[in-house]
């Protein structure tokens, strides 16, 4: 299985989703080279700096397939899988990432090619990277916290207010010490999600990544901290949190939802040593669409677990894009009259999710036009709609208003678009087109129209052929058409045609032919 950066990059390569600049580029146009590729982009030489810069590594739904080797729909069942059976990392004493080495005096962070990403940002910023801290009580938590460069030595970084990594932090102010930690940045992508799923305290998503791989993730002891890092990450950072607060002014940065924050107060992260591998490449993290596709499946896992904990029959769960892949999420389900009301009740408990769509298993949540095609013929506000207001929603979403206690407070509303137990379900019958998989039609697609050989005693007996059909009982059209495969099309429509002008021909109450006079007419009178 591969394990860092590097391997995922090649993986793209032999899909031909990797474009690899050769030429030497100021780190000024990185970003938007980034944001305008259709493909992911790696810069080899950047113009003053001799290590390189990558982006867009993750910014589709295909990237993160192969990045895991399966289909994205999949993706969320192996973050469940590290959920329930997690492995503990494994410590390796020669890593990748440490064959360069510089501590103390000789750290300068701006050698390191840190982007700017946006118009107003506050500076460049780092927002890949793979924070890991320790608690003596709570164990290891890893997250994605960006950082902005302040000084050769100094970064602030971004905890917000109610992460582990905030808790970590205000646990150490109470003890008076600093909080050492870790920074991998340029990690494989399996690792990535594993750091950017929500785990509540005390459980660790170290664990989760090894859990997620089926063995163990690579950790390389500190250099100058007693806090671990990734071992084949391409750069690490090491340094203290100190014990002063969230002091310093930092921002504005984009974020995962399309938009720029603030300027907010951050703690500051004084860095003792940065380490990275020969020819090292910079992952910069790019705003939305890299950030929205490592959160998806650790929703759409969550959600699952949350519809089984409530008696719900899953089908498929899918964290939309349009919606952040975390406001929204949409759940294909099976499941007797007024399972669609209690699935929407669990989804809305979900992370901070805001909207929540639950449709029967025959629709494809994947795409938007059936999700939208059901709400369209199987909803109706007055019966299928729920609202609920004043819940705990996300700080930097905003459309809030409402803050309680320095608690940001969101309305949620859920829209259950499966068939409602009152409705006749002969409404709901899918169209089908005749002969929709048969082998002669994947002929005419690929080869061109395929001659149907017809003889001439074929051709006068049709018509008694059909009648045969007719008087056996009631059929639609295509019914005949496919008991009389020789029988060319016209012959039969010209038949049914001639019986109804002699006054021969009926039709059943489902709209099916049948001659006057059968078996089925005479029952019926």
């Amino acid at each position: 299985m591969s394990v860092s950066l590097r391997d995922h990059l090649d993986v793209l390569a032999r899909h031909g989703d990797l474009l690899t600049v050769d030429a030497p580029v100021d780190l000024r146009y990185v970003s938007a080279v980034i944001a305008r590729s259709p493909r992911a982009v790696l810069f080899n030489r950047l113009a003053d700096y001799d290590l390189r810069a990558v982006g867009g590594v993750l910014s589709t739904r295909d990237r993160l397939a192969w990045a895991f080797g399966m289909p994205y729909p999949e993706i969320c069942h192996r973050v469940q899988k590290g959920m329930d059976a997690p492995v503990e990392p494994a410590l390796v004493a020669d890593a990748p990432v440490r064959q360069v080495v510089r501590r103390g005096e000789e750290v300068d962070l701006t050698v390191l090619p840190i982007i700017v990403f946006n118009e107003t940002d506050g500076g460049p910023f780092i927002s890949s990277g793979v924070t890991v801290a320790r608690d003596p009580e709570l164990g290891f938590n890893a997250g994605f916290y960006r950082m902005m460069l302040r000084n050769r030595q100094t970064l602030s970084i971004a905890p917000g207010y109610r992460t582990s990594l905030a808790e970590f932090y205000r646990r150490a102010m109470a003890r008076g010490e600093p909080l050492e930690v870790s920074v991998s940045i340029g990690t494989h992508p399996i690792d990535s999600m594993a750091a950017a799923t929500f785990l509540p305290l005390g459980r660790s998503e170290l664990h989760l990544a090894g859990g997620m791989r089926g063995r163990p993730l690579e950790l390389s002891p500190g250099v100058t901290v007693g806090v671990p890092a990734l071992a084949h990450a391409e750069i690490v950072i090491e340094g203290v949190m100190p014990p002063v607060g969230w002091t310093v002014q930092e921002g504005k940065f984009p974020e995962f939802h399309g938009y720029v924050t603030g300027v907010l107060h951050n703690p500051i992260l004084e860095v003792r040593a940065v380490t990275h591998r020969r020819d090292a490449m910079l992952h910069s993290l790019q705003m939305p669409m890299e950030d929205l596709w490592i959160t998806g499946p650790p929703l759409e896992a969550n959600a699952w677990q949350a519809l089984r904990r409530a008696g719900i029959t899953a089908r498929a769960v899918y964290a939309t894009p349009g919606g952040c892949c975390a406001f929204h999420v949409v759940a294909a389900i099976e499941g007797p009259p007024g399972a669609g009301r209690r699935a929407l009740e669990s989804l809305l408990e979900v992370g901070i999710v805001k909207h929540a769509i639950v449709t029967d298993a025959d629709i494809d949540v994947y795409e938007s036009e059936q999700v939208e095609w059901a709400i369209a013929t199987r909803f109706q506000a007055d019966r299928d709609l729920v609202v609920l207001t004043r819940r705990p929603g996300k700080g930097i979403d905003p459309s809030i208003m409402i803050w309680e206690e320095g608690r940001p407070l969101t309305a949620k509303i859920g829209l259950d678009a499966t068939l409602g137990a009152d409705v006749p379900r002969s409404r709901y019958e899918r169209i089908v087109y005749p002969y929709h998989h048969d082998p002669v039609v994947e002929t005419i697609l690929r080869d061109g129209p395929v001659p149907v050989p017809v003889d001439a005693a074929t051709q006068e007996g049709a018509g008694v052929r059909v009648e045969a059909q007719l008087r056996g009982g009631s059929r639609y059209f295509v019914e005949v058409l496919r008991a009389l495969p020789d029988v060319p099309y016209r012959a039969v429509a010209a038949t049914v045609a001639r019986l109804d002008e002699e006054g021969r021909l009926d039709r059943d109450g489902e709209g099916r032919l049948r001659m006057r006079g059968t078996p089925e007419e005479v029952l019926r009178s």
